[in-house]
């Protein structure tokens, strides 16, 4: 499930849920992030999130960049 949106011309935002189930074992996952529109060809984005599976917890955070070819 994830629920995405523009925050201005610029900025935008998203947050998602996602997980498994198999055999009657659940594990889910929560994670969310921005992007930074900086200009018509390149978007910079980062991201963080985290879950806890099997009694073990973790987290992540990325960064990324994301160019149009013409």
């Amino acid at each position: 499930m994830n629920l995405s949106g523009s925050l201005n011309e610029k900025w935008g935002s998203f947050i998602e849920a996602y997980g498994s189930l198999d055999d009657g074992d659940h594990d889910i996952e929560f994670d969310t992030g921005f992007s930074y529109l900086h200009h018509r060809n390149m978007m910079l984005d980062i991201s963080f999130g985290g879950g806890k599976n099997d009694g073990i917890s973790h987290s992540f955070i990325s960064a990324g960049i994301s160019w149009r070819l013409l």
